[in-house]
């Protein structure tokens, strides 16, 4: 449940990115391509480049490779091109006069 937690609190691309990218890269260091689930079989899992994955799986790939929600926070590899656009234009918003308003805490 810790895992959920984590990313509920912490909803932002650029951790689903890390999440993502840490699976992929510690996939490819052990040379596996399919991993055992919470109900015991083995899936086949896409290393490519996919910003569309579900919560319980991108848990699942987790929690069968070991890795932690602090692995996630400390990862400092490369991030795919849409993790990374400006966080300014994710929190601005427009008023009902259309003006802009400056998203809190940039």
């Amino acid at each position: 449940m810790s895992y959920y937690a984590f990313f509920f609190d912490n909803a932002m691309p650029t951790i689903i990115a890390k999440a993502q990218q840490l699976v992929r890269e510690s996939m490819k260091r052990k040379k596996v391509d399919r991993l055992k689930y919470f109900d015991g079989n083995y899936k086949y899992v896409e290393l490519y480049d996919a910003k569309r994955i579900s919560l319980g799986s991108l848990v699942e790939l987790l929690v069968s490779l070991d890795l932690s929600p602090y692995d996630i926070v400390a990862y400092e590899g490369p991030l795919p091109w849409w993790s990374v656009k400006n966080r300014n234009e994710e929190r601005n918003t427009r008023d009902n006069n259309n003006e802009l308003i400056i998203g809190e805490g940039l």
